[in-house]
């Protein structure tokens, strides 16, 4: 992943350490990227198993948003 430019992280929804492993892997990546910055989202999946929501829609916005990402949710 030398010189990335952009970055898509997913995580499980019903798994708050796969949202909090993102941070590691954001940092990383950034470590990479030529200006230290990177276009990219946050996908939160899972969400046909929203009733065992471990993170919350509104803190994965949130922290996406504090990182310069888009969110977005899907079920794959």
């Amino acid at each position: 992943w030398e010189l990335t430019a952009t970055i898509c992280l997913v995580y499980d929804i019903t798994n708050e350490a796969t949202f909090n492993s993102c941070t590691k892997w954001l940092e990383r990546a950034r470590t990479q990227a030529p200006s230290g910055q990177l276009a990219g989202v946050l996908v939160g999946n899972k969400t046909d198993l929203a009733c065992r929501r471990a993170v919350e829609y509104t803190q994965a916005q949130e922290w996406a948003a504090n990182q310069g990402l888009e969110y977005f949710e899907t079920s794959v």
